[in-house]
């Protein structure tokens, strides 16, 4: 887990736009399921495209002036069903390239007393 905060801070609402963004820096990409106009879904979904990664909604949400904004922008998959959704997934990833063999090698971490 990666995370700007100490592990036993205790949650606080204006902490999670932090935490979309490094959530999102990290991601391969942002599947948005549902959201508000004041959501961190939403906050999430901002954060992934200024960090040049993809975001992916299904076209119900559409129904959101901002979703329908968002998926103007390039790096947008709209689907409309899970199959799509899956679909654009699995040809995310092979684009990415993302799987144990392309992980940089690291060394064990070692605990000193």
């Amino acid at each position: 887990m990666i995370s700007q905060f100490w592990p036993d801070s205790p949650p606080h609402q204006r902490n999670f736009p932090m935490r979309n963004a490094v959530m999102s820096g990290y991601a391969a990409a942002t599947v948005v399921v549902e959201a508000l106009w004041k959501s961190g879904a939403r906050i999430q979904a901002r954060l992934a495209l200024e960090h040049g990664r993809p975001v992916v909604m299904p076209d119900q949400l559409l129904e959101h002036n901002w979703a329908r904004d968002y998926a103007k922008k390039p790096g947008v998959h709209v689907v409309s069903n899970l199959r799509e959704l899956l679909d654009v997934a699995e040809r995310l990833i092979s684009e990415l390239n993302i799987g144990p063999e392309s992980l940089p090698e690291t060394p064990a971490l070692v605990r000193s007393r």
